[in-house]
C-alpha cells in the first residue's frame, strides 16, 4: 500500500513524503529456553505479570506496547529489572536468563534460529505499526529503494 503524506507550515508545502507499508510487525514476548514459561503450551497474561522483565524506556514504542498490552488484559504493567535500549542487548540478557523480554519478531528470529532463546504461545501478539519505508515522493522510485 503507498500513500503520500503532506506535512504542511501554515498554508506552504513544505515537504512530500511517499510512504510503503511492506509487511506487518508483531512484538513477541522471549524467554530462556530453560525457562518454565518456554515449556508451556500456552502462557496467560496472568502469569507475565510476575516475572522479571528486560524493557525499554517508557517512552519507547515497545514498551508502550507492553505497558498497553497488559492494561487491556487486566494487569498492571511490570515494572522491568533491567531497562535496556537496544534489542541485541536485550536479546542478550534472555538467553542469560535474566528475564523476559519483549521485541518486534524481525529482532529475534535470528536468536530463536541459533536457539539462545524461545518465543512464548501468548495469545493474542501485541500489535506494532507495520514495517514502512517512507521516502520523498518527489525523488520517485530508484534502484535502491527497489
Amino acid at each position: 500500500m503507498r500513500a503520500t503524506w503532506a506535512h504542511r507550515s501554515g498554508a506552504a508545502l513544505t515537504e512530500r513524503l511517499s510512504v510503503d507499508v511492506l509487511r506487518p510487525e508483531s512484538l513477541l514476548v522471549i524467554a530462556h529456553p530453560r525457562s518454565p514459561l518456554s515449556m508451556r503450551p500456552s502462557v496467560r497474561w496472568t502469569e507475565l505479570a510476575g516475572e522479571r522483565w528486560i524493557l525499554p524506556a517508557p517512552t519507547s514504542l515497545v514498551r508502550q506496547a507492553v505497558d498497553s498490552a497488559f492494561i487491556c488484559h487486566g494487569h498492571r504493567p511490570p515494572q522491568p529489572a533491567i531497562e535496556s535500549m537496544s534489542p541485541a542487548t536485550n536479546v542478550s540478557l534472555v538467553a542469560q536468563g535474566l528475564g523476559l523480554a519483549a521485541l518486534p519478531g524481525t529482532a529475534m528470529i535470528p536468536a530463536e534460529r541459533r536457539g539462545i532463546v524461545q518465543r512464548l504461545a501468548l495469545q493474542p501478539a501485541i500489535p506494532l505499526p507495520p514495517v514502512t519505508l517512507v521516502y520523498h515522493a518527489l525523488s520517485g522510485s530508484s534502484d535502491k529503494i527497489e
